[in-house]
């Protein structure tokens, strides 16, 4: 018996597609699904001390918290060009490796300048001189410069006394114009210079036995004090040459690159996740992560997301934002520089919203742009 076709049939079917997709919309209307972003990622350690030499003479030391994203110290080393300058690097003297653990404060080198130290030296004797000139001037002469000053004193009144006797016969006889003029202008001259010397001689006993003037002394203070600050200043110019790490990790001495030190903490690492612009407000701290990495034989490694910065980075591929993960290492298998891939967990969600807003996303990027 032949079929008889039904004469309904596009009407059936378009009703049972309208069912079908009605189905579909209620399940995923009530269907919850996990919302994730994928991004290639690369580890950092999560802080790193290094110390560059910029230019001869010139040296940067840097360490930056790269969780937090901000610097924890910066120091610029500064001496001057026709100086020798000296790295001793003294974290390796008893190593015999280019890696070595160090604590935080550690000193790893001390650098030797020459023009400081030639100048620290010459402070240090200008001041040692100034104070024993203030010692002098405050303790006054010693007993044995009084002594003699007293006599000569004596000895200039007794030559005085001398010639008086002398003078008063010569100017008689120079008045009764015995003594020609000539004689007595001798006798006149002699007589005032023998008064000059005991003038002279109780003026040197009376500078002795007062001291130094309360101005001398002044003025030394204030040569000492002036010598004692910029010996400060270069001694912690000196102690500032001795370099310590202010970070705690692994210590590396790249021999002929740059920087010549550095010390990361590599027992918690940061992965940089880069995601597109367009899912960026989805990232927030605080989210799961889940880091593939390519060789590693432990398998993913899981995280927490704990910074996102909005700062756009253009690249060949589009418009992307930096956010940050934290992930452990307590067994040292993550190091610096590993690349690999990032799940970023956002949270429960409709499928229903969001297949929405990933046909409105696209709508707006690609087909219908504001």
């Amino acid at each position: 018996m032949t079929r008889v076709p039904s004469p309904h049939r596009t009407r059936t079917t378009l009703l049972i597609l309208f069912v079908v997709f009605c189905l579909a919309i209620g399940a995923a209307a009530l269907l919850d699904v996990e919302r994730t972003i994928v991004g290639t990622c690369l580890l950092d350690p999560a802080r790193r001390w290094t110390m560059t030499e910029l230019r001869p003479g010139s040296f940067e030391s840097r360490a930056d918290d790269l969780v937090a994203g901000q610097p924890l110290q910066y120091r610029l080393y500064q001496f001057d060009r026709p100086a020798f300058v000296d790295i001793e690097l003294s974290a390796f003297n008893a190593a015999c490796t280019s890696e070595i653990e160090v604590d935080a404060g550690q000193l790893v080198a001390t650098v030797h300048s020459s023009a400081l130290e030639i100048e620290l030296a010459e402070r240090s004797t200008a001041l040692q001189d100034a104070q024993t000139e203030l010692e002098v001037l405050q303790a006054g002469a010693k007993p044995e410069e009084l002594d003699r000053a007293r006599i000569a004193v004596e000895l200039a009144r007794t030559e005085l006394r001398t010639h008086q006797s002398q003078y008063g016969r010569q100017q008689q006889l120079h008045e009764q114009g015995i003594l020609s003029a000539e004689d007595w202008e001798i006798t006149s001259a002699r007589h005032d210079l023998l008064r000059l010397d005991v003038a002279l001689a109780e003026a040197q006993l009376r500078v002795l036995e007062s001291g130094a003037s309360p101005e001398e002394i002044t003025r030394a203070e204030t040569t000492i004090a002036a010598l004692s600050q910029e010996l400060a200043a270069l001694e912690n110019m000196l102690a500032a040459a001795q370099i310590r790490t202010p970070v705690a990790g692994n210590l590396r001495l790249q021999n002929g690159a740059s920087p010549l030190l550095t010390v990361v903490d590599t027992d918690t690492m940061v992965a940089r996740i880069l995601v597109p612009q367009r899912l960026g407000f989805l990232a927030r701290p605080g989210l799961r992560i889940r880091t593939y990495l390519p060789g590693l034989t432990t398998g993913p490694i899981t995280g927490q997301l704990v910074r996102v910065d909005r700062r756009v980075v253009v690249t060949a591929a589009g418009p992307f934002l930096a956010v940050y993960g934290l992930v452990a290492n307590p067994d040292g298998v993550l190091t610096e520089g590993m690349q690999g891939n990032t799940r970023i967990y956002c949270g429960k969600t409709r499928l229903l919203r969001r297949i929405w807003d990933d046909i409105v996303t696209v709508l707006r990027q690609e087909i219908w742009p504001v």
